[in-house]
């Protein structure tokens, strides 16, 4: 038997029994592609082929890629499910029925100092549950008194009777009886923009005097009290300790969720603002000295507690309104009084405190500096949080890159999950597409007889350089070399860098194994003429996707490269894309003699697209591993109880401003 037979014979051997047209037919397409006259080659495929059975390890290699799926799919839609419930209570802005976190850790004592009775309806009745498990507890009543005012706009009913009982030394009841009184008693009318900017005072006129003298009675009663607190930040402590410490990027925001929900209720005190202030209207129209005296030392008194009591920078920043909303109308009373001295003193705490338009919209240096650095730098978070943080001082409190770095890193592990199961998908997609457009279904069978031809030297090369090597390719580069876009914030390039990287890794796993499989056919099976046009148009596609990861990565080092970034990408992407979706039209749409060839290659894609979605399901759980690993060292944004707030940078700003505010108020006459 010459060995052009003997090769025929051995590829379609087991379709001889099983369907006799299909053996012709497969014997007929081989006769017409085979060149006799290599025939050591046809004789060792021929022998190769006896002692191969089919390809077992295909079908356990699909089974094993749908578990893993399975279990990586799940635990990314356990993640998604706790960020949209962490999601719909940061923009409901009304308390949740439902905690965003898992509470199983917590006692039910617990739960209710965070939550409240969440089975009860109504922001002020959950935290009244808590009130009522310790009724003789001052902060959780004062905790329950602001929560009613918050969602009622009203005391709680025998408010100060219940005040008196509890905490009868603290003024903070009285004084939010005065607010309770005063409110809406005061009329402002405010001066034009620009008389505004030249330092010109609202003006007040007074509803119900009667109103408003127990309002001031209720002040000076608050005042005189030996302290004056509304236990937030005992609270705010309390709670902070209870709450589930970051494991992940995505972990934070079920904390920011109740942090969200359980925000500052500063605002209860602004009628005593208004109430000042028209009182020092008041003082300054009928000539009444003692009555400023009296309004002046409860502005400063209230001013210094206002400030000293806000556990979050938003409760720091209504202080600083509230402190100095009334002072333009003091200056004015002072200077109608002929206390020209006092006046000269407000003035200037006017000018430092208040600053004209103009003057606010001046950056210094030191705060351009960080902003610059924060948006480079930093996380797509702290670019935009950051700087805003920093500018609520007078002075910025400054950070260092190493310690924004972790929140930056953390970011891109985050995204590298996204993207690796997205490269998951585009593989099953590409499967998908491969399986439905194989040509001629009668050639499965001999093409996949002709793929036992591979040896595993030849499963080597496709696995190792059609998918090994844009692995570690994308490692190298993308991960371990100054080219990583994780060197840069992510929103710096509108997250085109760290897209592109992943995105090219992607198509090399794409594009690479259908080179490599020509390749390897060409060299397995020789004698077979299968015809493979343009194959340096197949290498260039691969060349191409290979130095978009690094030429792309050296980018950002150049100043004003916006314009280049985008044409480049639109290069080393660009021809890839189009590449395979012309090759996708010519298998849709090929001739007779090509069809073997397209089946074959189809076939052995297969297990290997198969290889290339575990390859990227594996690499989530690493990219979770270093994800979890950058975040423990993200001390500048933690949530912490000894420093309470949003995050520790927004406490040192809370600090800062606090103590730029109380040594300007302490200047107070």
């Amino acid at each position: 038997m010459k060995p052009a037979d003997r090769f025929i014979e051995a590829a379609t051997a087991p379709l001889a029994d099983s369907n006799a047209e299909l053996h012709l037919a497969a014997q007929h397409e081989l006769r017409e592609r085979i060149d006799s006259s290599q025939e050591a080659a046809l004789l060792a495929a021929a022998t190769r082929l006896d002692g191969r059975q089919k390809n077992r390890w295909i079908p356990g290699l699909l089974i094993l890629m749908g578990v893993i799926s399975l279990l990586i799919i799940g635990q990314a839609l356990t993640q998604y499910l706790a960020l949209k419930t962490a999601y719909e209570v940061f923009n409901m802005g009304r308390p949740s029925s439902k905690p965003a976190f898992s509470t199983s850790h917590l006692s039910s004592d617990q739960k209710l100092l965070l939550f409240g009775d969440l089975s009860r309806s109504g922001r002020s009745e959950r935290w009244k549950a808590l009130w009522d498990s310790r009724p003789e507890y001052p902060p959780y009543f004062a905790n329950y008194v602001g929560h009613h005012i918050s969602e009622y706009g009203a005391l709680p009913p025998d408010f100060l009777e219940n005040a008196t009982k509890i905490d009868p030394d603290n003024g903070w009841y009285w004084a939010l009886a005065a607010a309770s009184e005063a409110k809406g008693n005061a009329v402002m009318t405010r001066p034009s923009p620009a008389d505004r900017e030249a330092g010109m005072a609202s003006t007040w006129s007074i509803v119900d005097p009667v109103k408003h003298s127990t309002a001031l009675d209720l002040l000076e009663q608050a005042v005189s009290k030996p302290r004056i607190t509304s236990y937030r930040k005992v609270m705010v402590e309390q709670q902070l300790r209870l709450l589930p410490k970051r494991t992940d990027y995505l972990s934070q925001f079920s904390v920011y969720s109740w942090l969200n929900d359980n925000i500052s209720f500063g605002g209860s005190l602004r009628p005593v603002s208004e109430l000042i202030a028209a009182e020092a209207e008041r003082c300054k129209t009928e000539g009444d000295l003692e009555g400023y005296r009296k309004v002046q030392s409860s502005h400063k008194a209230l001013s210094m507690v206002w400030v000293q009591d806000s556990p979050y920078l938003v409760d720091a920043l209504v202080s600083k309104v509230y402190s100095i909303a009334p002072v333009r109308n003091l200056r004015d009373a002072a200077s109608a009084l002929a206390l020209a001295g006092e006046a000269e003193v407000y003035q200037e705490i006017d000018d430092r405190l208040n600053p004209g338009v103009r003057k606010r919209r001046k950056q210094s240096d030191l705060a351009h500096d960080l902003e610059r650095l924060a948006q480079r730098k930093g996380g797509a978070l702290s670019a935009m949080s950051l700087p805003m943080i920093s500018r609520q001082s007078f002075q910025p409190v400054p950070f260092r890159e190493d310690e924004i770095t972790p929140a930056r890193r953390a970011e891109h592990a985050l995204f590298g999950r996204a993207a690796s199961l997205a490269t998951w998908l585009l593989l099953g997609l590409s499967l998908a597409a491969i399986s439905l457009i194989r040509p001629q279904a009668q050639l499965g069978p001999l093409s996949r007889r002709l793929r036992n031809l591979f040896l595993p030297a030849d499963w080597a090369w496709i696995i190792g350089l059609g998918l090994m090597f844009p692995v570690l390719w994308h490692l190298l580069v993308a991960q371990f070399s100054p080219l990583a876009a994780h060197h840069w914030n992510m929103s710096f390039s509108a997250f085109i860098l760290p897209g592109v990287q992943f995105g090219a890794t992607a198509l090399m796993m794409i594009i690479t194994p259908l080179v490599v499989i020509r390749w390897r056919m060409k060299v397995r099976m020789p004698f077979i003429q299968f015809h493979h046009p343009n194959r340096w148009l197949a290498w260039l596609a691969v060349v191409s996707a290979t130095l978009a990861i690094p030429v792309l990565g050296a980018l950002p080092y150049i100043e004003s490269a916006e314009l280049l970034f985008l044409s480049l990408t639109a290069l080393f992407l660009g021809f890839p894309l189009l590449w395979l979706i012309g090759v996708a039209f010519k298998s849709i749409y090929r001739s007779r003699h090509r069809a073997l060839a397209s089946r074959v290659i189809v076939d052995s894609l297969i297990p290997t697209y198969c290889i290339g979605m575990i390859l990227s399901l594996l690499s989530v759980p690493l990219f979770h591993i270093a994800e979890k690993q950058w975040m423990r060292h993200d001390h500048i944004g933690e949530i912490s109880s000894e420093e309470a707030s949003f995050s520790r940078y927004e406490y040192r700003v809370t600090e800062q401003l606090k103590a730029e505010l109380l040594e300007e108020l302490s200047e107070l006459p």
